[in-house]
């Protein structure tokens, strides 16, 4: 799984710049690639939409980290 670093700089992400997370700390939240791989929600990184996918769902285009993550 992708780490946020390997994709830019915060700051390529509106919705979690907006969160006034730690460049560094933000950098090391996992990115969801392909299928999710547990239950729960997940939410774009740019615009901070969230969707409910099921284990095993196709994770939407884009950046998507699971809640859990931002939490």
């Amino acid at each position: 799984m992708p780490l946020l670093r390997d994709l830019g700089d915060i700051g390529r992400f509106p919705y979690l710049s907006g969160l006034g997370f730690d460049p560094e700390d933000a950098g090391r939240l996992a990115v969801a690639a392909g299928a999710a791989e547990r239950g729960g929600f997940y939410v774009d990184a740019a615009t901070g939409e969230a969707r409910l996918l099921d284990r095993g769902d196709p994770i939407p285009p884009g950046v998507w980290l699971a809640q859990e993550e931002i939490d």
